[in-house]
């Protein structure tokens, strides 16, 4: 895996700790584990038609302080 950043933060990702935004498709800090002490820059859910696990960071959910959710793909 190559050097990215949380496109929330800007933070470092590791493996362990990196989902991609099924909205903008950026990868965000999300822990693996039940670990309280990692900070998630996004959410993970089950579509319920679907019955797939999707994931949104906190921007296109729009929780992330001072910035605005994206109209369209991407940020």
């Amino acid at each position: 895996m190559e050097s990215l950043t949380c496109t929330v933060c800007g933070g470092p990702l590791t493996v362990e700790t990196t989902a991609y935004c099924n909205g903008c498709g950026g990868a965000f800090h999300f822990s693996h584990s039940a670990d309280p002490g990692e900070d998630d820059c996004g959410q993970a859910w089950v579509h319920m038609q679907f019955l797939t696990l999707e994931f949104g960071c906190n921007v296109c959910l729009g929780r992330a302080p001072g910035q605005e959710p994206p109209v369209g793909m991407g940020h």
